[in-house]
């Protein structure tokens, strides 16, 4: 007889490993969330009353992913974090050869852009 007992592992499992793939963009806790993700939904498999069994495979591979994903992250990061500076475009300009063009009176009527824009925009509310 079979019974629904509930698996701690496995929903463990799966919520670290989701925590895992989510925070793949800083790869050292997407790494370690999908590595006790996937030792999690392991150990919740081989249980001996090993009820949820679906949701431990699933702890499995989502937490695989997130491994994956963090590792691949950390290989984009020390590779973009390893390129010296002199590889990048960096290109000095003086503050003089940048020029903005400075309104002339006609162009804001009636106290300025601010007022025309209030106008504008609560008289399509209005």
């Amino acid at each position: 007889m079979e019974t629904n007992k509930k698996n701690g592992k496995a929903i463990a499992s799966l919520v670290v490993s989701c925590i895992s793939v989510l925070s793949c963009c800083t790869w050292y806790v997407s790494i370690i969330f999908g590595f006790a993700g996937v030792v999690l939904g392991l150990m919740a498999f081989r249980d001996e009353y090993a009820g949820q069994r679906d949701l431990a495979v699933a702890g499995i591979v989502v937490g695989a992913v997130g491994l994956t994903l963090g590792i691949a992250s950390a290989v984009i990061y020390i590779y973009l974090a390893g390129m010296p500076a002199s590889t990048t475009n960096n290109t000095t300009v003086s503050p003089s050869a940048i020029t903005v063009p400075s309104p002339t009176p006609s162009a804001f009527p009636e106290g300025g852009g601010t007022t025309m824009f209030l106008r504008g925009f609560l008289g399509s509310w209005f």
